[in-house]
Parts: structure tokens; sequence; C-alpha cells
């Protein structure tokens, strides 16, 4: 007795477009008795088998839903009236198959088919997400379900193994190999892992006695909030911080604030983000360090890990008015020289004079709530030029920089 190979059973299957023989006067009965059914537990071979009167050339066909052939092959008079078949060589995914076994050969079928039970090779439906929890940078906890299986057209067939599906997930950086978080198992619906880097995949297997099915559940990226945060700015002018994320999904976004390096943060604003960029407009602010702090969320399938942006520092400056009331005097005269120090607040100023190759000190100035006046006694006649200098200063808790008024001049006549 002769048994033909797997691989010209599973070449043979998988031609399904072969030329349909003669079909002659059905001169011999049908073979009976067909079936099909697994033949080790690890449901990996399918046999096919029938019974007939003599030994016999048979013709195999395995038909879809509409009798239409999907594969065909013979076997030889002198084989048994069986065939082990490897499961990868009979089609996956069908909902409705059968096998039709005839007396036959390539060139002249002489019998009617008799058909086996009709069976399904249904791969299991795509898993769906339940939910992602992640934590810190690149940490996710994922659940995820058995998706919704469609009507079984061939309930109870022989083939059916009312078995748990088994599930493996897994999670991919870029192009970089599978990591799988453990061992397919049947029933395992949850896991947990830590990708080291916050952009990656998470994709689950799903498992039945014929294949597996991948869906891909997750798409993990980072926010990667930035900010950018103008270094010197004069009291009273528009502080303006602007920074962008990683896509448009809502998150939240918290501006956060710290009066010197080693002070504490706290938020300043808080806002929900939709457009991936943000403008905070300030006004009459101390010289403080700004971050931006996004948590971390989850939008359907997309997983965002947050963070914080750079740090910037926004150094802001006294603003300083100056001038002489009367800026035109005569040889001897005493002019007035005022001061307006914004933010408000007392302290000493230093009155300045040009010299033609430098600024030497005139003398101090006091001020009291950002006022005072300075005092020049002229003596030469012609134009000089001067400015004042108010030194750096803690004002209600917020430092504000030294600054130059600009420069006002002094005509004496």
């Amino acid at each position: 007795m002769k048994r033909l190979s797997v691989p010209l059973l599973a070449g043979a299957l998988l031609a399904a477009t072969l030329t349909t023989p003669a079909q002659a006067a059905a001169a011999d009965p049908a073979p009976t008795d067909v079936t099909v059914q697994w033949t080790d537990e690890d449901l990996t071979t399918v046999r096919l088998s029938w019974a007939e009167a003599s030994p016999q050339p048979n013709e195999i066909l395995l038909q879809n839903n509409d009798d239409t052939p999907i594969g065909r092959f013979w076997v030889p008079a002198d084989a048994p009236n069986h065939v082990d078949l490897p499961k990868s060589a009979i089609a996956a995914g069908y909902t409705n198959l059968r096998f039709g076994v005839a007396v036959g050969t390539e060139d002249e079928r002489t019998s009617p088919l008799a058909m086996s039970p009709r069976f399904d090779t249904s791969l299991p439906a795509a898993p769906e997400l339940v939910g992602a929890v992640p934590s810190g940078g690149s940490t996710l906890s994922v659940e995820w379900k058995a998706g919704q299986e469609p009507v079984d057209l061939t309930r109870n067939d022989p083939l059916d193994r009312a078995l748990p599906l088994a599930f493996g997930a897994w999670y991919q950086v870029g192009d970089q190999p599978r990591s799988y978080f453990g061992p397919m198992l049947p029933g395992g619906t949850r896991g947990a892992f830590n990708a080291l880097v916050p952009e990656f995949t998470v994709s689950v297997d799903s498992r039945n006695e014929w294949g597996e099915t991948t869906a891909k559940l997750i798409d993990a990226a980072a926010s990667a909030p930035t900010l950018n945060v103008p270094a010197w700015v004069v009291y009273d002018n528009l502080l303006d911080l602007t920074g962008k994320l990683a896509g448009t999904d809502a998150r939240t976004v918290n501006l956060e604030a710290r009066n010197s390096p080693t002070s504490p943060w706290y938020v300043v604003t808080s806002r929900l983000n939709t457009t991936g960029s943000y403008m905070y407009t300030f006004q009459h602010t101390p010289s403080r360090q700004y971050r931006v702090e996004v948590p971390n969320r989850v939008s359907g399938s997309r997983v965002w890990y947050g963070g914080y942006s750079p740090i910037g520092t926004s150094n802001v400056q006294h603003k300083v008015n100056a001038s002489f009331p009367t800026p035109t005097v005569k040889r001897g005269d005493t002019a007035r020289a005022t001061l307006g120090v914004l933010p408000g607040h007392n302290g000493t100023a230093t009155l300045q004079r040009y010299v033609g190759t430098a600024w030497t000190t005139v003398g101090s100035v006091q001020f009291t709530n950002g006022l005072g006046d300075g005092y020049v006694r002229s003596t030469t006649p012609g134009r000089v030029s001067y400015r004042y200098y108010v030194p750096t200063a803690t004002v209600a808790g917020g430092t504000y920089q030294a600054a130059y008024s600009p420069t006002f001049v002094l005509t004496t006549t």
C-alpha cells in the first residue's frame, strides 16, 4: 500500500483551479462512510477516510459552502482508504467546507461524489481592547477580551473543539523583534510590561485549533512637551511662553513655575489641550523658572506618555523711567532728575553721567514706592547725557533684575 506525501497533498489542496475531470456515466458505486477527524491531541493533522467495496482509484475534492471546489487531488487504487492531511494543507478561515470522495482518476470520474460532514476552519475573531493603564514613562498594563465570533454555520462539526482561546500579547518598538509578555496561555486576558521607551505598539494573538488572528490594540507615543521661554523681559511688557505636544488628542497641560532654582514648583495654570500647541501670556510677573507637565493619558487605542518640558528661565527686569522735567537750564542752576521704577518699591538707585568715554557716578538717589528725585548742578554750558541704574531687588517675594533707564539729556546754556 502506498501513501501520498505531505508536500503532494498540500500542493494539491492549494491548487484550487484544476480542470474538472470528465464525467462518465456512474459505472461504479460511490464510496461510503466519508468522515473527517483529528488524528492527534495537538490538532495538527486531519484524517479523511471512506469505505468502498473494492480497491479503487479515488478523486478527493475540498468544496466551499456553495460546492465550489477549492482543492482537488487523487489517490491510487493501492492506497489506503484514508489520507492524513496537515491542517496547513487545508484552507484556513472558511466557515463551511466539506470533502467529497469519488471513484476516478485525473482523466475520468466514474462514480457519484460521497460527501463528508460539513466543517469550518474559522480563525478566531480579532481580540478587542478592554483598557490600558500607563505608568511612569514606558510601563503599561493592558487588558483585552476575545472578539465577537460570527455565527457558527457548522456547529458541533467533527473538527470542532470546545477549547478556550489561547492569547499571546507582545509589544514592538519600531521594527525591532517582538517582545512577548509571556507564553501564550489559554484564557489569559491581561498583561503588564516595561518597554523601556515610550513609543511602541501592543498586539495580541488569539489562537484556536486552526490558527491565529492578530490585532494591534495599542499605539503608544510620547507627548514630548516643549516650552519656549524668553530669557529677558522688561516689567510691564508681555511675556509669551509657547510650546508644542506631539499629536492633537486631548491632554491636560499643566504650566508650573518656581521663583528660584531651589524653591518648590507650583501650578500656574492647567488647561485641556486639543491642538498640539499652546501659549501663555503674562504681565507684571517676577523672574521665574517655568516648565510644562503633561500627565499620562489614554485616548482609545492611543496611549500617551507624558512628562516634563525642559526648564526655561525668564529674567524680568525693572522698568525704569527718568527725565529732566526742565531739560534746559542756565549755568549754575540745579536741575531735578526724576526717577520712576516698576514694580514700585523702596530702594536706592545710582545716577550716572557720561563723560565722553565712560559712565561715572553722580550719586545715590533714594526712591519710595518707585518714585525718587536726583539733583544735578550745572556748571558748564553744553549737552550732557545721564541715566539711572537700579539694582536687582526682591519685591513681594519675587526677584526683579537690575536695569538702566533710557538715557536722558540736560542742556546748559
